[in-house]
C-alpha cells in the first residue's frame, strides 16, 4: 500500500499483518508491568483491550513517552520511564487508537471545518482526560514502589478535585474533558494541528482523487452523536453532546479561524467555520456589556 493511500482509503488493508501481542508473556517486562497498573481502572481495561491488538515497540529514551505511528502501525513505546509513567500515557495513546475507530482521516476531511475542529478539540480533551484519570488511580495507590509524574495540562487538577469530591470516574472524566477547553493554548495549538493535517489530507486527495474516490471535501455534518462516540468506555458515553453547543466550547481566535477559512477555501465552499465565535468578538462585547452596567450604576 502506498504511504497516501494508507491515509485514507477505509476499505485499504496493511499489505501484510504483523503478529499482534495478544499474549502478555511476550511484552517487554515494564510494558506488561504497565499493563498491569492499567487494570486498576475501567478505563484502563479498555485501554489496554485496544493496545493489545498493535504492535508495541519498546525504545529506549524515545523522544516521545509513547506514540502511534499509523504508517508502520506500531505503537512506540519509551521503555527507560517507570511502568507508571508508561501506564498514564499508554492510555493516552489507546484513546487515539479508539478515535481512529470511530473517525477516519477521511472522515475528518470530509466533515465541513466547523465540525472537524471541534471533533479534533475532542479527541485531544478525552485522551488528556484519560490520562489524567490514570494519574490520579496510581498515584493514589501508596503501595506501588513507583509513582507517575504529574501530566501538563489543566485536566489533571480538574480529576483531582472530582475524585476528592467522590465523583465516579465517569463524572471525573465529564469534568476533565471540559476543563481542557480553559487551556486556550492547548484548544489553539488542536486548531493549529487540525489545520495541518486536514490541508495534508485534502491536498492529496485533491491531487489524486483516486485515494478516495467520490470524496466530497468539507461538505458532511458531524455524524449524529459523535461526541458521545469520542468519548465512551466499553462503549458507553460518558458526556453529553448537547453540553457542547455552548459558546465557550467553540470558541478560537479569529487568526486561527481565518487560517483554516483560508485553507478549506481552495477545496470547498463550506464557510461554516466563519461562523464560529471569536475571542476577539466575545471580549468586546463583554467590554461593551461591562461599559453599559457601569454607566447604568
Amino acid at each position: 500500500m502506498s504511504f497516501l493511500s494508507s491515509l485514507f482509503s477505509k476499505k485499504s488493508k496493511p499489505a501484510k499483518a504483523e503478529p499482534q501481542q495478544e499474549n502478555e508473556d511476550t511484552l517487554d517486562p515494564k510494558i506488561k508491568a504497565a499493563f498491569a497498573l492499567m487494570k486498576t481502572t475501567e478505563a484502563g481495561k479498555d485501554a489496554v483491550k485496544l493496545l493489545k491488538k498493535q504492535n508495541l515497540v519498546p525504545v529506549p529514551d524515545a523522544p516521545f513517552p509513547s506514540f502511534y505511528n499509523a504508517l508502520s502501525n506500531k505503537v512506540y513505546i519509551d521503555s527507560s520511564l517507570n511502568p507508571a509513567d508508561i501506564a498514564v500515557n499508554l492510555v493516552g495513546t489507546a484513546r487515539q487508537l479508539h478515535h481512529k475507530q470511530v473517525l477516519t482521516k477521511l472522515d475528518m476531511a470530509e466533515m465541513k471545518a466547523a465540525d472537524g475542529v471541534q471533533c479534533y478539540r475532542l479527541m485531544q480533551a478525552d485522551a488528556e482526560a484519560h490520562k489524567a484519570l490514570m494519574y490520579y488511580a496510581l498515584k493514589s495507590n501508596e503501595a506501588l514502589p513507583y509513582s507517575p509524574e504529574m501530566p501538563g495540562g489543566i485536566s489533571v487538577h480538574s480529576v483531582i478535585i472530582q475524585k476528592a469530591m467522590g465523583a465516579s470516574d465517569e463524572k471525573a472524566l465529564d469534568a476533565a474533558v471540559k476543563a481542557f477547553y480553559n487551556d486556550h493554548q492547548a484548544v489553539q495549538t488542536c486548531d493549529l494541528l487540525y489545520a495541518r493535517d486536514q490541508h495534508l489530507t485534502a491536498y492529496n486527495i485533491d491531487r489524486n482523487p483516486s485515494l478516495a474516490p467520490g470524496a466530497k471535501l468539507f461538505s458532511k455534518d458531524m455524524p449524529d452523536k459523535i461526541f458521545e462516540k469520542i468519548c465512551s468506555v466499553g462503549g458507553v458515553p460518558y458526556v453529553k453532546q448537547e453540553d457542547f453547543n455552548k459558546t465557550p466550547f467553540k470558541i478560537m481566535f479569529q487568526n486561527r479561524r481565518n487560517d483554516i477559512a483560508r485553507m478549506v477555501a481552495p477545496f470547498s465552499k463550506d464557510t461554516s467555520i466563519m461562523k464560529m465565535p471569536t475571542f476577539e468578538k466575545v471580549e468586546a462585547a463583554n467590554a461593551a456589556a461591562r461599559a453599559l452596567a457601569t454607566k447604568n450604576r
